[in-house]
């Protein structure tokens, strides 16, 4: 495997030990939400199993992706690790609906849940897991450069939040307080809708190329280097830990092509050193004067 692309095995694995892990966290939700008749609860079960679901998709888009250059994608298949990561965020999407029909029955059908200490029991063991896969995920996910799993710690940490809810609704229903159960899933719902946006969003402008980093900023630091008398149409693209640049340079017309070579070797590996994430540069060597610029 390229020694640029994203260290897929090891994100694979961090994606294997969650995906357990939150089956695990899923069952026990949706199957004493369900025991006990609270849509908070087992709206929660249902967040956690969609957790599950997106750990699959990312599996299987980092699957696909971790395959080198072919003829037909010569430059590689790292965009389906996006793809992998928009399929997460439909997923969220699904979730954010399901627990609103969840909360509307409730409405619709008010109801106080049996709760007792074995609810409480679950809540604090799957709100210590989540801390757990949280910080296990954000910093595996810093660590080797991974969006997917940058994306699914970001819906994990909605989880603790939703979670920690959950517990507070059914303290209220101990109390008799049953419209705490449905408005806490409606509460879940808009965080889950929100890290649904995000994360699309994100995966979007990824997709469609958007620039990662200011061209101005790239050239000011480009004409300071020996040889390089100007710089301009500077482009990125790619991830915030994946970036792909290219841009045209003018230098001396009377130097040689080995010389001019030489000049943007040391500028590719200097790009490189100085903006981080920067992994591919491709310089375009113009003699200066063959087209109009700015008076330097």
């Amino acid at each position: 495997m390229d020694q640029h692309y994203a260290p897929y095995a090891p994100v694979r694995r961090v994606l294997w030990n969650v995906l357990w892990l939150n089956l695990l966290v899923a069952a026990a939700k949706l199957g004493w939400g369900i025991h006990i008749d609270s849509v908070g609860l087992t709206a929660d079960g249902f967040h956690s199993t969609f957790d599950g679901m997106s750990n699959v998709i990312a599996l299987v888009g980092l699957w696909v992706a971790s395959h080198p250059p072919d003829a037909n994608h010569p430059y590689g298949h790292r965009k389906f690790e996006t793809l992998a990561t928009i399929g997460i965020g439909v997923m969220l999407t699904f979730a954010c609906m399901r627990v609103l029909q969840s909360a509307y029955e409730r409405f619709n059908h008010p109801h106080v849940p049996d709760v007792g200490p074995m609810a409480y029991v679950i809540v604090v063991g799957t709100i210590l897991i989540n801390w757990f896969v949280y910080r296990y995920e954000h910093n595996k996910g810093r660590e080797l450069g991974s969006d997917v799993l940058h994306a699914d710690s970001k819906h994990t940490q909605s989880d603790l939040l939703v979670t920690v809810s959950v517990a507070a609704s059914l303290v209220a229903a101990q109390f008799g307080v049953w419209l705490m159960d449905p408005i806490v899933a409606v509460l879940i719902a808009g965080l889950i809708g929100k890290a649904a946006y995000d994360i699309t969003l994100s995966s979007a402008m990824v997709l469609s190329d958007a620039g990662i980093l200011a061209p101005e900023e790239v050239e000011r630091f480009v004409r300071e280097i020996d040889g390089v008398i100007y710089c301009h149409e500077v482009r990125t693209r790619g991830t915030e830990h994946h970036i792909l640049m290219d841009m045209r340079i003018h230098v001396d017309p009377r130097m040689s092509v080995l010389d001019a070579h030489k000049i943007a070797d040391d500028l590719e590996e200097r790009v490189k050193n100085h903006f981080h994430g920067v992994r591919e540069v491709v310089v375009h060597v113009e003699p200066h004067g063959k087209h109009r610029c700015p008076t330097l």
